[in-house]
């Protein structure tokens, strides 16, 4: 159990907030038996291991990192007390609801929040044993499903899925570890102690991780064995009931069937996976090759996935800061802008491209002086139009504040795309000054 935590840490600090739960599964009525303390060094030693490899890792790069300490990206974005205001979730819970109800649908939350409420009723060990054997099911099914590498046209094999598979093996291996200790054990309050533990860990986790929690739903990965268990319980008493009544078929087929309802979301979100996420990154690309010599490089202001408009382009970008890295300087700006020329500037407005280059705010003011509006990308809602894309040329001017009156929308006729994703298509504009 305790390698899989230390191999866990080296994906994911976070995921160690798994320890908090199985604190509240200790056997304290006989830690300080003789018999028990007799064997501590030993399993402190076991202990110490299974984290040698986190431990070993951390180490080493120390020694090893040149751009960053363990937490130096991070800490700056922990405010403990963020989460217990008012305005917080004002602005997180719409992304925070839209994660949870991709990750588990409405009606599974209703089943887990059921699970909970039922969970200190359970009477029968017999129950806790059929939990944990279909929560097994539900965690292996969700491996299976995680995108695995694809070959595309544009950008050649993809290999993403890869870490995401192997973190999903490490927390099947968690989830097996902890489900035979459960099956195997008559103490019928280890489940509801381990639930109980975890809504408790749900608490710190949620201070500490304000930022994170509504930016990405794997922050929610590590409440993935209180989810399973927790929909799994309203379930299993309801056939528990039944089989008091009706014949054991009847009683099994009844909460089957009512898992069945629960399909069409779950195919539905599952599809989600394959939605255009990152928008204007093929349109963006292909209008720069269309325009670009083929030996010229360009700019790319944006976050790591805004390199797909180098994948579209077929042309080299240069990307002289990352949003997560938060360094970029003015100095190494020119000095690739004398060493190749640069001609065009792609900025990916949805994903952060004016922030990162107003991280030295001398970048974005040199190229609204030196560089003029070429094409842009607008995503259209309703009456509502939303900037996601901008294409610069040098030499010109433009006026970041007031893109509406650039002589490029004068008499502009806009290219229409349309994203195809599963919550309904989305209007993507491009207009150019060609």
């Amino acid at each position: 159990m305790v390698l899989l935590w230390g191999i866990g840490g080296l994906l994911k600090l976070t995921f160690f907030i798994l320890v908090v739960p199985l604190v509240f599964l200790l056997p304290y009525n006989r830690l300080l038996k003789k018999d028990y303390l007799s064997h501590l060094p030993g399993n402190m030693v076991a202990c110490a291991l299974g984290l040698l490899p986190f431990i070993l890792w951390n180490v080493i790069t120390v020694f090893t990192n040149k751009i960053a300490t363990l937490t130096e990206q991070t800490q700056h974005r922990v405010k403990p007390w963020e989460v217990l205001t008012a305005e917080y979730w004002a602005k997180s819970w719409p992304p925070v609801y839209s994660y949870l109800d991709e990750n588990f649908t409405l009606p599974g939350l209703i089943l887990i929040l059921l699970g909970l409420a039922l969970s200190g009723f359970l009477v029968s060990s017999k129950v806790a044993r059929s939990a944990a054997l279909v929560a097994i099911g539900c965690v292996a099914t969700m491996a299976v499903s995680l995108p695995v590498p694809i070959a595309s046209a544009s950008s050649g094999i993809g290999f993403s899925g890869v870490p995401q598979l192997f973190a999903c093996a490490i927390c099947v291996g968690y989830f097996a570890v902890l489900l035979i200790t459960i099956s195997a054990t008559r103490n019928e309050e280890l489940l509801p102690a381990y639930l109980g533990g975890s809504v408790i860990a749900l608490l710190p986790y949620a201070a500490i991780l304000s930022d994170f929690i509504s930016q990405h739903n794997y922050y929610h990965y590590p409440f993935l064995p209180m989810v399973c268990l927790a929909a799994t319980i309203p379930l299993l008493i309801l056939r528990n009931l039944l089989a008091q009544r009706v014949s054991g078929l009847i009683a099994n087929a009844i909460p089957c069937l009512a898992v069945a309802l629960l399909l069409p979301s779950i195919v539905k979100n599952t599809a989600r996976m394959f939605d255009t996420q990152f928008l204007g990154c093929d349109v963006g690309g292909k209008y720069l090759k269309h325009v670009m010599p083929e030996n010229e490089r360009f700019f790319m202001f944006g976050s790591h996935q805004s390199v797909g408009f180098g994948s579209y382009s077929e042309r080299v970008c240069i990307v002289p800061g990352t949003f997560p890295n938060m360094k970029i300087s003015f100095e190494d700006f020119q000095k690739y802008q004398e060493k190749f020329n640069i001609q065009w500037i792609a900025i990916d407005v949805l994903n952060f491209g004016i922030p990162i280059m107003n991280l030295d705010p001398r970048v974005l003011q040199y190229v609204q002086q030196n560089y003029g509006l070429n094409g842009v990308g607008v995503i259209k809602e309703g009456d509502k139009m939303q900037i996601a894309t901008l294409i610069l040329k040098k030499p010109g001017l433009f006026n970041l504040s007031n893109i509406a009156s650039d002589p490029v929308f004068l008499d502009a006729k806009p290219s229409a795309h349309k994203y195809e994703n599963s919550k309904g298509p989305i209007e993507y504009l491009f207009i150019s000054s060609k």
